[in-house]
């Protein structure tokens, strides 16, 4: 899912704008845009759903409610995976932070002239998201 990002945003890098960017001021995008961004973030949801049990007790038990998200992520989350709690939540946010992250720097060309190779610190960062799902080594 993380490679599969990275490749599209660079292979695109109006529609990463569009959809990830930062709109212009009075601007709206429309809707189709806001889909797509949210599907984005249940796909994260899925993948810290499905990893759920190998996730560090620390994140699992950590004091996250659904009181601490939007009612616009909020609820279609628990509508979508009813048996996840807030803290799957929370860690598909901070997922989506390193996968975004990496890749906007890169996209916006804030790596260029700093690394060598993007494409081997967003392995990293790869790596490091599969520890935080507790599925490093194995």
């Amino acid at each position: 899912m993380c490679d599969t990002f990275r490749t599209w945003s660079i292979g695109n890098p109006a529609a990463f704008r569009l959809i990830y960017g930062d709109g212009l001021p009075g601007f709206t995008p429309p809707e189709e845009v806001s889909k797509a961004a949210r599907r984005g973030c249940m796909t994260v949801l899925d993948v810290v759903g499905g990893a759920w049990d190998h996730v560090p007790a620390e994140t699992r038990e950590d004091k996250t409610g659904w009181e601490d998200f939007q009612a616009s992520l909020a609820e279609p989350a628990r509508a979508q995976f009813p048996h996840l709690p807030p803290q799957a939540l929370s860690l598909s946010l901070r997922i989506w932070g390193r996968m975004y992250g990496a890749v906007a720097l890169e996209v916006f060309g804030y790596l260029a002239g700093q690394v060598n190779d993007p494409a081997e610190l967003y392995r990293r960062e790869v790596d490091a998201i599969v520890s935080l799902l507790g599925l490093s080594g194995e």
